[in-house]
């Protein structure tokens, strides 16, 4: 079992890039915007633009193997996705752990924290498969985005 210590470090850093990039797609996709506005994560020395990749079909998955449809409420960018994720992470190795039920009522709330975690690796499960379908087709397209790597 991995630490909790270590669980939450990295749902706090992906919980920061998902904001991050929440950020990016909402000044990329901003009208009004009087300046041209350069993510930190559009490297142009290597060649790397996450703004382009945000834009790409591909950056609301949901919409793209049609869960749901296009302009639909939960046709989410992909980062809102990992915001969720991550925070629902975050909540369950603070709130939701324990490890030793002691009382009758503790196996009960045990048997629930089972469903909760069977939940989580059924969404990390989604998570990575997304990863890696994402890094597939970014290869395929000869685009590099720091931010989603």
């Amino acid at each position: 079992m991995v630490p909790t210590s270590s669980v939450n470090l990295l749902a706090t850093i992906g919980l920061i890039l998902s904001l991050y990039a929440l950020y990016v797609e909402s000044k990329i996709h901003d009208e009004d915007l009087e300046e041209d506005f350069v993510a930190l994560c559009d490297i142009e020395a290597i060649g790397a633009s996450c703004s382009t990749v945000f834009a790409m079909p591909e950056g609301k998955l949901l919409s793209y193997f049609g869960l749901v449809p296009s302009s639909h409420i939960l046709d989410v960018p992909n980062a809102m996705l990992g915001t969720i994720y991550y925070t629902l992470c975050i909540i369950r190795e603070n709130f939701l752990y324990n490890e030793f039920p002691v009382t009758a009522k503790d196996v009960d709330v045990g048997r629930k924290r089972v469903r909760i975690d069977q939940m989580i690796l059924l969404i990390a499960s989604g998570a990575m498969s997304a990863s890696v379908f994402l890094a597939f087709r970014l290869t395929q397209l000869k685009e590099l985005c720091v931010l989603c790597w």
